[in-house]
């Protein structure tokens, strides 16, 4: 099964100005004009190693040609492969639903792709820095965000005592829940505060199970896990793919099974979650760019 987990550190990524130049020759017009954008130099970088990552995830997971390679977004700004006209034969077969999600926030860009559930991914980086800045306790910086986590998600951050701890498990909770709203495709229209997660832990406070909780009721049709980036936390989740909000149903419309029977759902929801792989930008380019690329970049990030 199709089931990618790729990480990209960005944060010590200089490239030189001809190696930015074959990066967004990957990409097509529109791609570039999104990019260029942004006006902070660490936004375009994150934005331009995503749109390699989906592209890279396109080839991959459907055996796509690069330049056959359309991605759109749907309403709920959850992207997808729009292309399937031109996919590999016998491909659906192992990743009928095909899908991705990406984030980035921090020194990292992350993708997770799944073959039947719809995923959702966020990557959350530390605070720290911010803190230090402005002088700022965790408890102060904690009152902006009173109503996104519940009064036992609250509990479980004030268990820790020192601010580097509660900000960490502040991440986890906030994390999760985004990566909730972005399987599903609802955006921002999404209440965070609804979605309620209870984060289990051993003596050596590994995690050993999450549970998720809406309006106080347990859900057992979505799966997540926690994943250790560095200083920062990525979160994946697991959806049926009848849940996929899509308001023009151009997503849906790519998924080869729409809709899971229980049995399925529960040997998807229950797969391994693999651990994230780092990669290079070099490894996100189609190889006719490879050459040109490594040829002005010494870092090879």
């Amino acid at each position: 099964m199709v089931r990618f987990r790729w990480a990209v550190h960005v944060g010590g990524w200089e490239p030189s100005p001809e190696a930015w130049s074959v990066c967004e020759a990957a990409l097509n017009e529109q791609e570039v004009e999104e990019v260029r954008r942004f006006k902070r130099n660490e936004d375009r970088k994150r934005a331009i190693v995503s749109r390699l990552l989906q592209r890279k995830a396109a080839r991959e997971g459907l055996g796509l040609m690069h330049q056959d390679v359309s991605i759109k977004r749907t309403k709920g700004r959850k992207p997808f492969v729009a292309s399937v006209d031109k996919e590999q034969e016998g491909r659906r077969k192992e990743a009928p639903n095909f899908n991705f999600n990406i984030s980035h926030e921090g020194n990292y860009v992350v993708l997770a792709s799944e073959p039947l559930c719809v995923t959702g991914c966020d990557v959350a980086a530390p605070e720290q820095h911010r803190l230090r800045s402005i002088g700022e306790k965790a408890d102060d910086f904690f009152k902006s965000f009173t109503k996104v986590l519940s009064e036992m998600e609250w509990k479980d951050v004030h268990t820790e005592t020192g601010d580097t701890e509660k900000l960490d498990v502040f991440r986890q909770h906030w994390s999760l829940k985004e990566a909730y709203t972005k399987a599903l495709g609802v955006g921002v229209a999404f209440d965070l505060g609804k979605a309620e997660f209870a984060i289990r832990r051993d003596e050596q406070k590994c995690i050993k199970g999450i549970e998720l909780h809406i309006d106080g009721k347990r859900q057992d049709n979505c799966s997540f896990s926690l994943h250790r980036l560095g200083d920062h936390w990525v979160s994946v989740a697991r959806c049926p793919p009848q849940d996929i909000v899509d308001a023009h149903g151009e997503f849906r419309g790519t998924f080869k099974l729409p809709s899971l029977h229980d049995l399925y759902l529960r040997k998807e929801l229950t797969a391994e979650q693999p651990e994230f792989v780092l990669m290079s930008v070099a490894e996100l380019l189609p190889d006719h760019l490879k050459k040109d690329y490594e040829m002005h970049d010494d870092d090879l990030f």
